[in-house]
């Protein structure tokens, strides 16, 4: 329950910080869900009524396992042999680092949506996470059939990696 409710906190700050962005409320209802998976990802799909992004719980853990070893290493340690703070002055803790990572991560899954990828790709998901088994029929769907046509085979692999980049 514990990370359903930091996954809803982080959902409601990214749509806050989209809103304080962008001048405007995020335009689509989004749902959110954690999969009880072992797997690194995180992905967006469209729903009837909008879209859901699902994050899988290792995803949550993995956040975590990061900043505890960051925070236990001297990486963010200043010059003086102190912890160093955040921009606003606030001390960064294990609990707010993961915050901000979890919100950024919603962040990137909503300009998937705002940017229209899903118009192109039918889902959009961490591009490192994706089987080379599906790259054939993904070039081959009518919505981007066009665009196969002029790329090369190595602009082909870096389509999606673009993707993930610009969102």
């Amino acid at each position: 329950m514990i990370r359903v409710a930091r996954l809803d906190l982080a959902t409601a700050d990214a749509l806050q910080r989209y809103e304080l962005g962008m001048d405007e409320p995020f335009p689509f209802h989004v749902d959110i869900e954690i999969t009880d998976n072992n797997q690194f990802s995180a992905r967006v799909l469209e729903t009837g009524d909008g879209y859901i992004i699902k994050v899988d719980s290792a995803v949550l853990i993995g956040i975590d396992r990061l900043w505890k070893q960051a925070l236990q290493s001297t990486v963010l340690i200043d010059d003086t042999g102190n912890l160093v703070n955040d921009v606003d002055g606030s001390e960064l803790t294990l609990e707010r680092l993961a915050h901000l990572s979890l919100t950024w991560l919603v962040l990137h899954e909503l300009m998937h949506i705002r940017l229209g990828h899903l118009d192109l790709l039918g889902s959009a998901q961490l591009a490192e996470t994706e089987s080379d088994e599906s790259v054939d029929g993904f070039w081959q769907r009518d919505e981007i059939a066009d665009i196969a046509n002029v790329l090369s085979s190595m602009e082909r692999k870096l389509f999606r990696p673009c993707l993930e980049l610009q969102a």
